[in-house]
């Protein structure tokens, strides 16, 4: 939904449900944005199944947990002793929002599992189970990869195997030093890409010059 784009949330939890993949999941801040979902949860959970999403071929669904860290049971049962309230009951249950998170996602996940035009007092069980599930565990399709070239990093590269790690310089290929992204090499957003490309970019520069210089002996 674009009318969403620019909500954020503080803390979500995103898991990966695809075919032939391991149910990872990837927790913190998220950004709804005009093409899909960004910030930290969804930059790592890309970073952590890369290869997985590369095997399903982009296909698959994302769960989006807006209340990481608690069972749908609690969740279920503190809905329930808020619409009790007197205070509550008889107001509109998109404009009384429980958890705090931004008015247009609240709204959002209301309508998608109960008649919005509800007060609090009217929501059967059956919809206060639907609203639970869409907190808890809203399901997300996805298809395809994204073609902007926006990546911060890619995963994949020459296999650490084939590598003197003391130098970088290849195993097979005399004089032939790797880093940065050439290497198969790949870290979580918070600096750590950078830091690889500094680090082995000076350990391979160093190798190479001292191996031009030892050839001109």
């Amino acid at each position: 939904d674009r009318s969403l784009a620019g909500v954020s949330v503080p803390d979500a939890a995103l898991t990966l449900a695809a075919e032939d993949a391991p149910p990872l999941t990837a927790s913190g801040a998220l950004l709804v944005t005009h093409r899909g979902l960004s910030g930290p949860a969804a930059l790592r959970l890309s970073a952590v199944a890369a290869r997985d999403l590369a095997r399903c071929q982009y296909r698959g669904s994302l769960l989006l947990d807006l209340a990481p860290g608690r069972k749908k049971k609690a969740v279920f049962d503190d809905l329930r002793r808020f619409k009790d309230r007197p205070h509550v009951c008889r107001k509109n249950v998109r404009n009384v929002n429980p958890l705090g998170l931004p008015r247009s996602l609240w709204s959002a996940l209301v309508e998608s599992a109960a008649d919005a035009s509800k007060d609090w007092a009217q929501l059967s069980k059956v919809e206060m189970h639907r609203l639970v599930q869409q907190i808890c565990s809203c399901a997300l399709p996805f298809s395809g990869k994204d073609s902007n070239k926006e990546e911060f990093v890619t995963a994949g590269g020459v296999c650490w195997e084939g590598i003197d790690t003391k130098t970088l310089s290849s195993k097979t290929c005399k004089g032939l030093y790797f880093a940065g992204e050439l290497m198969d090499q790949d870290g979580i957003t918070g600096g750590h890409n950078f830091q690889a490309c500094w680090s082995t970019g000076f350990v391979a520069g160093s190798s190479a010059a001292s191996f031009a210089l030892d050839c001109d002996k």
